[in-house]
């Protein structure tokens, strides 16, 4: 079960990203996301960041490496990666990240 501190944080996250999107933040480099439906494995370059999913799910596919981020799990990438992502979400349980680009 969250923290009381997470679901405030979810909380607001949801305030600011209140539909589909990535949308940025008065915090410089800092964005949230908000997905409401299973996206399947898709081509994507990620800058470096750090990528905290408080809600839902991401599997990030490198080579023969799975990488799951999810409300338990951050990513990091210190460079410009390629990789393969797929993001599991629904409506009742939308992803909601929030992105850090270092």
């Amino acid at each position: 079960m969250a923290s009381e501190q997470i679901k405030s944080i979810i909380k607001q996250t949801m305030r600011i990203a209140t539909t589909p999107s990535i949308r940025k933040t008065c915090l410089p480099n800092v964005h949230v996301g908000r997905v409401e439906k299973h996206l399947p494995r898709t081509p994507v370059l990620y800058q470096p960041s750090i990528v905290i999913v408080l809600q839902g799910s991401k599997r990030g596919y490198i080579g023969d490496r799975i990488c799951t981020y999810d409300a338990d799990n951050y990513f990091v990438t210190a460079i410009s990666m390629p990789f393969e992502c797929e993001t599991f979400a629904s409506e009742d349980n939308p992803l909601l990240a929030i992105t850090i680009n270092i």
